[in-house]
């Protein structure tokens, strides 16, 4: 696929099934809400406008995505590739002991192993796509090596079981519970973001309008990538956050959507009465399931990693708690 880029001025518990369907409707949304919308195949190409935001003319679909992940790699591939890493739950093995803490986290959640079942369970297009993606964050490195630092080149190449390892890590395991929720065994209501709705009876121009107003930090995996593609069946313009294949928060010429933190309840603790070598449950005692993993933890002394076989402890505050995802 020819692809040229020119600057102008100018897991599966309910929960995490019920995530899954919000993440495909989110690429339904971008694929279908366009079909009425006629569109003239041309090379695929990227134009960057003045502010550094990548408009994006796909031939077909799959050049679109490819053309997605070769931009946000231009933008952001270091900051890209150090995310992919942590979500595999390799960032200890990939740049040292201070990432130890996040890798438990992801291989205790199992996002690696949900990971390979997310990706299997696309409809053949959907995985065309984030194929697509992949090849062009993969392509991008290729042809740009000197651009990419090299401490993150180990994350090289990306497949499409990291896509939805990272997008676990963000949206489940970061924003609906994390590390410090599950240590203190506390919930803390979303304080931030918020998005309002317009009926046009009750706007100025009489048009519906929409407001999409996420409070995030401008780093890290929370850092927001504006885009605008456009493919046959497909005209978008929005946002998502670095990593991620599809527009989270977008518009087109028929609708817009976008979402925010609120005070979902996405997991739930339990105080468990020990007895003998397991715990009460229904009145039966049922065996702990428990689980080794091996971390390898590159050291700063010597080149070469160790391996620590541990078992993970879920929280350290008094008593027997077990949280249920």
């Amino acid at each position: 696929m020819p692809l040229t880029t020119t600057t102008k001025l100018g897991i599966f518990g309910i929960w995490q099934k019920r995530f899954l369907v919000f993440l495909l409707s989110i690429g339904v949304a971008l694929l279908l809400s366009n079909q009425g919308i006629s569109y003239v195949a041309k090379p695929t190409e990227i134009l960057w406008d003045i502010y550094g935001i990548p408009h994006i003319y796909g031939a077909h679909p799959q050049d679109a995505f490819r053309a997605f992940g070769w931009a946000q790699m231009q933008s952001h591939g270091n900051l890209l590739l150090r995310l992919y890493g942590q979500a595999r739950g390799k960032a200890a093995q990939y740049w040292g002991e201070e990432y130890l803490d996040s890798d438990k986290w992801v291989l205790t959640m199992n996002v690696p192993k949900n990971a390979s079942a997310w990706y299997q369970a696309q409809s053949q297009v959907f995985r065309s796509y984030v194929d697509a993606f992949v090849k062009g964050i993969n392509a991008y490195a290729k042809e740009h090596p000197d651009l990419i630092d090299d401490e993150v080149e180990v994350v090289l190449p990306v497949t499409g079981e990291d896509i939805f390892s990272h997008l676990q890590r963000v949206l489940l395991f970061t924003f609906i519970v994390n590390p410090e929720n599950v240590a203190n065994i506390t919930f803390k209501p979303a304080t931030a973001s918020n998005g309002w709705a317009i009926a046009p009876k009750r706007s100025a121009s009489g048009k519906a309008m929409l407001l999409a107003n996420p409070h995030l930090p401008w780093q890290n995996m929370f850092l927001w990538y504006e885009a605008q593609i456009v493919a046959p069946g497909i005209d978008a313009y929005g946002a998502t956050l670095v990593g991620i294949p599809v527009l989270a928060i977008a518009f087109n010429d028929n609708l817009g959507w976008t979402h925010t933190v609120n005070t979902h309840d996405g997991w739930d603790a339990y105080e468990l009465k020990l007895q003998k070598d397991g715990y009460l449950f229904d009145g039966q005692i049922r065996p702990f399931e428990t689980s080794n993993f091996i971390l390898k933890v590159k050291q700063k002394k010597w080149l070469g990693t160790t391996a620590d076989i541990f078992s993970q402890k879920i929280c350290s505050r008094p008593g027997n708690y077990a949280p249920r995802r």
